[in-house]
This record gives C-alpha cells, sequence and structure tokens, in this order.
C-alpha cells in the first residue's frame, strides 16, 4: 500500500475515533466504518503488483542467518537457563526477519515459537523489549501490500499482529510486572495501529498446504481482546477496538473457515464480561447486521453472499455460546429477536 493511501485511511480512523471519544459511539459510527471497509475492499489491488517475490529472493541470506540464530540458541538451551539478555540486538534483528517468511519452520515454528519464547520466560533487556514492539508496531510490518488480498506479505503481517499480542498479554507470574512499564509502552499508538489493522487486512485464509497457519484474523481477536483487557486503555478506546474489529471482519468478501469466527466471538465474550459497557455496541452491531441480512435475497454476486454468510455464522457461532453473553445479546436471540 502507498504511503498516501495508508496515510489518508489513518486520518480518516483518527476522525472516527476522535468522534467516539467527543460521546457520539452510537451516531453511524458502524455505517461509517463500514462505508470506510468498502472504500478499501474497492481500491484493493491484484496479486500482479506484489513484490514479494523479489523481497524473497533478495531475503535468503538473511533468513538463513536468522535461522542459525535460533538453532544455536536451541541447541545451547538458552531459554531453559533463563539467561537474561543473552540473545545479542543483532541476533534479535535477524530473527525477526524470519516472521515475513513464508516457510512455515521458518516463521511458525521457528522465528514465533523462538521469540514467544523469549517474551514468556521473560528472557530480553527493556531495550530489546522496546525494539521489538517498536519494530512490530512499525508500518513495513503491519501494513506491507496489505491492499493485495493474496500477497504473501500476509505472514509478516499476521505473525506480527500475533507476536504483538503475545506482548501485549505477558504477566511476569511471579511479579505481576507487564512485557514493558506502562510508562514505556505508547498506549496511543497501539490502538491506532491494531485498529487500521483490523480495518485493513483483506486476506482470510486460516491454511496454505505449504506455508501452514496464516490466520490473520484470529490473531487480530489475540491482539484486539489482549489490548482491551489491559486497564491502561481508556473505555473509549475500548469502544473503539470493538468497532473497528467488528467492521474489519465485516468488511471482507471471502468466507472464514479456520476459527476466526471463533476467535473473534470468544474475543467479544471476553471484552464484555470484563467491561459491560461494550456490550451495547456489540448489540448495536449485531441489529444492524440482522437488517443488512433481511435484504440477502438481493445479493447477486459471490462477494456479497460471502459477506452474507460471514454474518450469518458469526451469529450462529454467538448463538452457541449465548449463555456466556449478558441478558441483553440473548434477548436479540429470543422469542421477538432474531
Amino acid at each position: 500500500m502507498n504511503d498516501e493511501l495508508l496515510s489518508k485511511y489513518r486520518l480518516r480512523l483518527n476522525d472516527l475515533r476522535r468522534l467516539i471519544h467527543t460521546g457520539n459511539i452510537y451516531q453511524g459510527i458502524n455505517s461509517q466504518l463500514e462505508n470506510l471497509g468498502r472504500i478499501i475492499v474497492t481500491n484493493s489491488r491484484g496479486i500482479v503488483e506484489s513484490h514479494f517475490a523479489e523481497f524473497l529472493e533478495a531475503s535468503k541470506q538473511a533468513f538463513d542467518e536468522g535461522n542459525h540464530v535460533i538453532f544455536d540458541y536451541r541447541h545451547d538451551a538458552v531459554v531453559e537457563h533463563q539467561m537474561i539478555g543473552q540473545i545479542s540486538d543483532e541476533e534479535l534483528s535477524k530473527v525477526l526477519i524470519l516472521l515475513s517468511s513464508p516457510r512455515k519452520d521458518q516463521r511458525d515454528t521457528g522465528a514465533y515459537f523462538f521469540l514467544s519464547e523469549l517474551i514468556e520466560n521473560d528472557l530480553l533487556s527493556v531495550e530489546q523489549k522496546d525494539y521489538l514492539l517498536h519494530t512490530l508496531l512499525n508500518d513495513l510490518e503491519l501494513f506491507n501490500e496489505i491492499d493485495i488480498p493474496e500477497s504473501s506479505f500476509v505472514y509478516q503481517r499476521s505473525f506480527a499482529i500475533l507476536l504483538l499480542s503475545v506482548a501485549l498479554g505477558y504477566r511476569n507470574p511471579q511479579t505481576g510486572e507487564k512485557f514493558l512499564p506502562d510508562e514505556m509502552m505508547d498506549y496511543d499508538l497501539i490502538v491506532s495501529q491494531v485498529a487500521l489493522y483490523s480495518m485493513l487486512e483483506l486476506n482470510t485464509k486460516g491454511f496454505d498446504t505449504d506455508s501452514g497457519w496464516i490466520h490473520a484474523y484470529l490473531h487480530i481477536g489475540n491482539a484486539v481482546a489482549a489490548l482491551i483487557n489491559n486497564h491502561e486503555i481508556p473505555d473509549l478506546d475500548r469502544i473503539f477496538l470493538v468497532a473497528t474489529l467488528l467492521a474489519g471482519y465485516h468488511k471482507n468478501i471471502t468466507p472464514y473457515t479456520m476459527g476466526e469466527i471463533d476467535r473473534v466471538v470468544d474475543a467479544m465474550i471476553e471484552s464484555i464480561q470484563n467491561f459491560e459497557y461494550l456490550g451495547d455496541y456489540f448489540n448495536n452491531v449485531l441489529r444492524e447486521w440482522e437488517i443488512q441480512l433481511k435484504k440477502r435475497f438481493l445479493s447477486n454476486s459471490e462477494a456479497e453472499w460471502n459477506k452474507n454468510y460471514n454474518m450469518i455464522h458469526f451469529q450462529q457461532n454467538v448463538m452457541l455460546k449465548i449463555n456466556e453473553f449478558p441478558p441483553e445479546t440473548q434477548d436479540l436471540f429470543g422469542d421477538g429477536g432474531y
């Protein structure tokens, strides 16, 4: 995605975030986000415009170097020895590059597993944690070719947001300390980037036979849930995150088939149980979707029917877990409701 278009989307989303912060929570926020979603889909590009092949060719040496780092540290059992600060800054950088690899052994069971172990065992220095966080939030990590649904840069984007969710959800089991002290966490930036990614991601694939898990929207659900459950996030930003999660999910014109719907619904359950006021916005969106579904028989394209069934399957997943939702949501699916 070119910088100019990304800036336009960011500015538009920031405007809607400010609107929520003025207290205009229900004044057409969802419909405005859905309008933005339609523009995002319309402005998407074809795979022929992707530069991933050139990137892959140029990155062979970097991928090899990252693999050597992981092999050497696992061979020395650094994680088991709890050796804080053992990995160098240069080595950390080399491993991070592997998140963009289309090979599952390099990206998923390689870099993601290794970096998650470093986070969950608190093996990084404060400076390295700060570097890791800002690398994952970088525009190039999160938005590279995000307007090309079939681009293989989706691996980089999806696993960056997944690793970000691990960092956001980390709590030291002994002290309760977070990944970084709150004064080092730029929550305003994190909310902005996660919300923008939720809105822009177009790839709904779950798994690729050759490259393994993609799961962008499942990983988005992880990140949004982890962020919402952080008590430093303002209440109105929690609504903003829910709004962009649901609108981003709704905009896509290809099906979700491998657990993404289940994860997004679970993220809503977890968020509403912890912050009841989020249920009001969620119910409002469900009502708007039901109005749209009543007109579904006017649909005459595969894209429109995919959107319809994405909504229907979402409703069905909510119904399966309806006892985990508050009474107001349950009433939507009871007598006189859906």
